[in-house]
């Protein structure tokens, strides 16, 4: 069987690929797509695949533009950052959903689903989809919200430079240079701060108004120098360094 990918984050595809033919050897992924115009342009000129994974929010606009647009739109799993409340939409919608950060049993639980169907389920609604989630990136926070002690302090996410994981925790760093320790992962993480922020590599994310430049580095991967005090260099991996410039670019 065919499978397409949608995700424009380099790092979390490659891990979702090699998550689904772990879980299904019988699938063969056929393109990894990061944008609306590279999927519109590759099904010009390719069978439709069997399945898709589908992130959300694309490069250049929501996924949910891509299917709008096609006649026939095959079986379509989503992955979302949004808690298991908001998702219900997806439900309601007859299309499936996987929670980020990607957990291999619930790729395998969504892959048993798909291969249990008998039926054609109705075409979704994609435009209410797209409805629904420009709505909640319109109520995106404002504060992440931090432990200190017995105190949930408030912290302003425009004042947030960087988080980073340090001995499997994650932590932020604000301008003041206060540093705090979260509950979360750094996927989690990365959905509450937004797209302010970019993701250097594994361990850090990092915003855009707190890069001073970027410079080439060894084995074509990217240096990046922080207009803050920080000891740790920041390298994007080569694979991730055209992604992260065209972020760069676009803020």
């Amino acid at each position: 069987m065919r499978l397409l990918i949608l995700e424009d984050e380099p790092l979390l595809a490659e891990a979702l690929q090699r998550q689904i033919t772990d879980a299904d050897p019988a699938l063969t992924v056929v393109a990894t797509l990061g944008s609306i115009r590279e999927a519109l342009a590759w099904w010009e000129q390719h069978a439709a695949p069997d399945l898709i994974f589908s992130d959300i929010e694309l490069n250049d606009g929501l996924s949910f533009e891509i299917f709008k647009r096609l006649d026939e739109v095959p079986p379509v799993i989503f992955c979302t950052a949004y808690n298991h409340y908001a998702a219900q939409a997806f439900q309601a919608n007859g299309v499936d959903y996987i929670l980020k950060p990607l957990d291999p049993a619930e790729i395998t639980a969504a892959l048993l689903r798909f291969r249990a169907r008998t039926n054609t389920p109705s075409a979704p609604d994609y435009a209410a989809l797209a409805e629904f989630v420009q709505q909640k990136q319109q109520r995106a926070p404002r504060n992440l919200l931090v432990r200190r002690g017995e105190h949930i302090i408030p912290v302003p996410i425009t004042q947030i430079i960087l988080a980073e994981i340090k001995h499997g925790i994650v932590y932020v760093r604000t301008r003041s240079g206060e540093r705090y320790a979260l509950s979360q992962n750094i996927e989690q993480t990365a959905a509450t701060l937004g797209p302010e922020f970019i993701r250097a590599n594994r361990q850090i994310l990092i915003a855009r108004g707190a890069i001073k430049h970027v410079s080439p580095y060894f084995g074509r991967k990217l240096l990046v120098e922080p207009n803050f005090q920080y000891s740790e260099r920041i390298v994007v991996s080569k694979a991730g360094a055209s992604e992260f410039l065209r972020k760069l670019e676009a803020g």
